[in-house]
């Protein structure tokens, strides 16, 4: 089990034509800033930042936050602590939990000096090439899924980079 926080995110309606770009936006550059998972869910047609429970990541939440066409949302602290079970999980946990486990596994391979990854959500790759006038980079693209018999797995996709050496 691990315990996450939920915050409101006040200012942020899902009317509005900017809500999804705003939406990918907190989440992925939150992420960035804290070097942790955040996701967003909705409860009641509010929208919620989900954050782990850990005294130094929410030190490090902003009160208020900038997004798209300089518009400002807040961050207001909802209940009490969410605790997930990874092995119990239901339809409104599964996307908290497929989120922070994509995270934690890319934070894991990121930390791997044999690979390099182009940028954010891209595919990790061999940093030894196969040798050539054409430097192929054997590599794979990873995500966690759900399986079809319930429980939670790892799609691999294997792919290549290819890059010209310059004579």
């Amino acid at each position: 089990m691990s315990s996450y926080v939920l915050f409101e995110i006040v200012g942020l309606k899902e009317m509005d034509e900017e809500y999804d770009t705003n939406v990918q936006y907190i989440i992925k550059s939150l992420s960035y800033s804290l070097k942790q998972p955040v996701t967003i869910v909705s409860k009641g047609e509010k929208p919620f930042l989900v954050i782990r429970n850990e005294e130094q990541v929410l030190a490090k939440l902003p009160p208020e936050y900038p997004v798209r066409r300089g518009s400002i949302v807040y961050f207001k602290s909802w209940g009490q602590p969410l605790n997930l079970d990874f092995e119990n999980y239901t339809e409104e946990t599964k996307g908290i939990i497929l989120r922070f486990l994509q995270f934690d596994i890319s934070t894991v391979l990121n930390r791997d000096s044999r690979l390099w990854q182009p940028g954010a959500g891209d595919a990790f790759f061999s940093r030894t090439p196969l040798a050539g006038k054409v430097s192929i980079f054997n590599g794979f693209d990873l995500r966690v899924v759900e399986m079809p018999g319930g429980g939670l797995g790892v799609a691999v996709d294997v792919t290549k980079r290819y890059i010209v050496v310059n004579l």
